[in-house]
């Protein structure tokens, strides 16, 4: 998560685990693939609304190191997926 997505988070800290929890099972629900968030059909890519706030999340293949993109991002043994949750203001 970025900061500008923990600042949303924890803006309350009272509700700061319930606000995260919520983001990630969105993020992990996620199905509103298209063809403008998804062209090459990897779905590694999603936009949506929350808290107020319209945000992206995206997966990178790093090498094991993460050095560089990896060669490979099929095989899990050369690759290291991250996942980032950002608000769109912050791309």
């Amino acid at each position: 998560m970025t900061a500008g997505i923990l600042a949303v988070v924890d803006a309350d800290p009272s509700t700061s685990v319930a606000k995260q929890a919520e983001l990630m099972g969105l993020v992990s629900g996620y199905d509103a693939f298209t063809e403008d968030n998804n062209p090459d059909g990897e779905r590694s890519f999603g936009d949506f609304d929350w808290q107020g706030v319209r945000c992206d999340w995206k997966i990178d293949y790093y090498d094991w190191e993460m050095d560089c993109i990896s060669d490979n991002p099929a095989d899990p043994a050369a690759t290291c997926r991250v996942l980032t949750i950002l608000r769109v203001d912050e791309y």
